[in-house]
């Protein structure tokens, strides 16, 4: 493998090459002298020759603080987000461990698409909590850094395993493959809005303890929210408009599903679907 760095040749257009036979070069935490396009001064050999995840947006000083960086790590203690951060790679938050986002807080999630192929790589893997604490005045956002509003910017956040949480407060999400993606665990969802995804805007799957309250879903490139293979999934309050899919599509549920003072307008396909699924659906 070789790893060439050229960072004081001024004008040129590449500044890093890495070439490799099979194994990852690991590049994480760095800065590359650019924000947040790194791809755009960094030559690579194939997708999987560098591990670029959780770059940085300005040079280190003499503490080497990642300032308000985050990705290609796995979180090793409880961490609090405020004000503006900056997602610039996978994120992991393991059993036991809490992430929480104050109140006012932007999660400005930067694409990364090292395959070239129009979608962003970037995702959250919640193993954990995420514990996102917005208000009525002061929601927060998790959106695609530089304001394009181009849907596919980054991946996901994906909130899984038994003891994992969700805990959503005055939180908007957009321009996500699929926006949030919620499994096994026990997640309670307030004012939780959702935009402009290339895919389901949310996802509920193999889930068994999802509450929602005052839910908007709206433009998702797929179903507006997708609940499959689920249990105990209770939604009071659910706007889901102007999807290409169905606003609400229940697929292969089992039992404890209620939905109450749903609107669905404006969806590409139906407002309700109900594929091999008993649910209670009530105030349409």
């Amino acid at each position: 493998q070789y790893l060439e760095t050229v960072w004081t040749q001024a004008g040129l257009k590449r500044e890093i090459s890495v070439i490799t036979n099979s194994k990852t070069v690991d590049v994480r935490h760095n800065y590359f002298g650019v924000f947040p396009d790194i791809l755009a001064v960094v030559t690579l050999s194939s997708p999987t020759a560098a591990n670029l995840h959780g770059f940085v947006g300005k040079a280190f000083d003499n503490t080497w603080s990642k300032g308000p960086y985050y990705g290609g790590e796995t979180l090793a203690a409880n961490v609090t987000w405020k004000g503006e951060v900056w997602l610039t790679g996978d994120l992991i938050v393991p059993t036991g461990k809490v992430l929480t986002v104050a109140a006012a807080t932007t999660v400005h999630v930067v694409k990364y698409d090292v395959a070239k192929d129009g979608i962003g790589d970037i995702d959250a893997t919640i193993n954990g909590t995420l514990d996102v604490q917005g208000t009525a005045g002061k929601g927060v956002k998790f959106v695609e850094q530089g304001g394009s509003g181009k849907a596919g910017s980054w991946y996901r956040i994906r909130v899984t395993g038994s003891g994992s949480k969700a805990l959503l407060k005055y939180a908007t999400f957009g321009h996500a493959v699929t926006a949030l993606q919620l499994e096994s665990g026990a997640h309670v969802l307030d004012h939780v809005t959702v935009a402009k995804t290339q895919s389901n805007g949310l996802l509920v799957t193999s889930a068994s303890n999802v509450k929602a309250n005052d839910t908007v879903v709206t433009e998702a490139g797929g179903h507006g929210v997708h609940v499959q293979s689920s249990s105990g999934v209770t939604f009071d309050k659910l706007t889901s408009n102007k999807n290409k899919g169905h606003g609400l599509h229940i697929a292969a549920a089992k039992t404890g599903l209620k939905f109450s003072n749903v609107t669905a307008t404006g969806n590409a396909n139906a407002g309700l679907s109900c594929d091999r699924c008993s649910a209670t659906v009530s105030d349409c």
